[in-house]
Formats: C-alpha cells, sequence, structure tokens
C-alpha cells in the first residue's frame, strides 16, 4: 500500500482486508457447496425412502384370501333325506408372524340380485349348522376355510312319486337354524350370473378383499373365476 499514513491509508487498509476476508469465504463455499449439496439431497433421498418404506409396511394386507372349488356329486347324495355339500370356499390365510383376534370373513357386496344384506359373515367350516358365531381368531400362518355356496339336496315323496330336489344356496349368519332352515336359505337362479366382494378382517390388521364372479350353470353346478381387480387394504383398530 502506497498510503501508509493517515486516513486514507486506513481506510485502504481495512477496504484490502474486508476483500481478501471475502474472497477467502467465498472460496471456501464454493469449494465447500458440492459437499453441502450432496450431504442435502442424500438426507432428502433418505428420508423418501423411509416414508415410502413406512407406507409400504403399513399398506401391507395381514392376510390372503382365497377361493377352493369343489364339484357336486349327485350320486353320491341320491335319495337322501337332506344333506348339503360345499361347492366353493373361501380360505384365509395369516400372513403375520403373530395371532390375529377377532376375524371375521364379510359378504361386502353380492349381486347385482340377492337376499343377502351387506354385511353378512361367512361361517368357519368346522362348525355345526346351529352356530351362528362367525368371529374367530388366526394363529400366525394359519389357513381357515368357510362355507359360502352349497348344493342343499333333500328327498321327498315315496314309490313312483320320490324326487330328488337340488338347489344352490349361500351359507352365512344371516341364516336360521333348526331341520328346516335350509327352506329359508338365500338361493342363486339357474342361468343367472352375480358378482361377490368378500374381505376379511382383523384387530390391529390390514384387510384384504377378494372379488369373484359366479356363473349358476345348473342347481348342482357353478363356474367361479377371480375377477381383475386390486385387493384393498384397510387399516383396523377396532
Amino acid at each position: 500500500m502506497t498510503l501508509s499514513t493517515g486516513a486514507l491509508g486506513a481506510l485502504g487498509a481495512a477496504l484490502a482486508a474486508y476483500i481478501i476476508t471475502w474472497c477467502a469465504s467465498f472460496t471456501m463455499h464454493l469449494l465447500n457447496a458440492p459437499v453441502v449439496l450432496y450431504h442435502e439431497q442424500k438426507d432428502r433421498a433418505d428420508k423418501l425412502e423411509g416414508l415410502r418404506q413406512a407406507a409400504n409396511d403399513a399398506g401391507s394386507p395381514s392376510f390372503d384370501i382365497g377361493f377352493e372349488y369343489s364339484p357336486f356329486d349327485e350320486e353320491a347324495h341320491h335319495h337322501e333325506l337332506h344333506a348339503h355339500h360345499s361347492i366353493l370356499r373361501i380360505w384365509v390365510e395369516n400372513l403375520e408372524n403373530r395371532s390375529i383376534e377377532d376375524c371375521r370373513v364379510i359378504i361386502e357386496n353380492f349381486g347385482p340380485t340377492s337376499t343377502i344384506r351387506k354385511g353378512a359373515m361367512l361361517l368357519p367350516d368346522d362348525r355345526s349348522d346351529d352356530e351362528q358365531n362367525a368371529q374367530f381368531h388366526l394363529a400366525a400362518t394359519e389357513r381357515k376355510f368357510f362355507r359360502f355356496i352349497e348344493v342343499e339336496s333333500y328327498s321327498f315323496g315315496f314309490g313312483h312319486e320320490h324326487k330328488d330336489k337340488f338347489q344352490l344356496t349361500i351359507r352365512c349368519d344371516q341364516e336360521g337354524t333348526g331341520t328346516f332352515s335350509f327352506l329359508g336359505r338365500p338361493s342363486l337362479g339357474i342361468g343367472e350370473q352375480y358378482f361377490a366382494t368378500i374381505a376379511v378382517h382383523g384387530k390391529n390388521a390390514n384387510s384384504r378383499r377378494i372379488a369373484l364372479t359366479i356363473d349358476a350353470l345348473s342347481a348342482t353346478n357353478i363356474h367361479v373365476v377371480r375377477s381383475n381387480s386390486t385387493p384393498a387394504t384397510i387399516k383396523e383398530n377396532a
């Protein structure tokens, strides 16, 4: 500096020091900017990945659900006073490594025409006909079957007047009990097509649904396929 004394010299020194300090600070920030930007982007990506993983975990169903079709053998039930054969059963499986309590399998929709009210529950296949408690527990990885559509067969008349009667009926907790309760069970119309949505729920578990298309081909035969729909999941805390 040529102005080494006086006010101008002090002002020039201060200005020079400011410029040197600013340049040094700018250079340090410039060199450090890629590192800071990298860490900011990494933290953001880690947070997004954590949120995505949490969302996936929260939406993963606690159950698997499917169906089992078993053809009806008319000769095996010939001339029986009253018999029923499950040709369509629904199964549910616990996908958790823990037991799930207060489970229930619900008919959410059945149509286009049906005498079943929404919310009807399916009965486990290991229960007797007169037991209407449809709630159950599932142990870890346990699978359980439920009656859904059956062929009801009953005989009446004697000798040449003897006849066998068959009909497709829907089993649920809305039916009555007793010896002749099958007469009041909701039935399927022959030649009709039905669409059903069935859901399984449980306490503190993610629900699962299945959509089915059912064709009533005869009084003893149906054709059933799984509809092209993605099962929804709902978190239940009740």
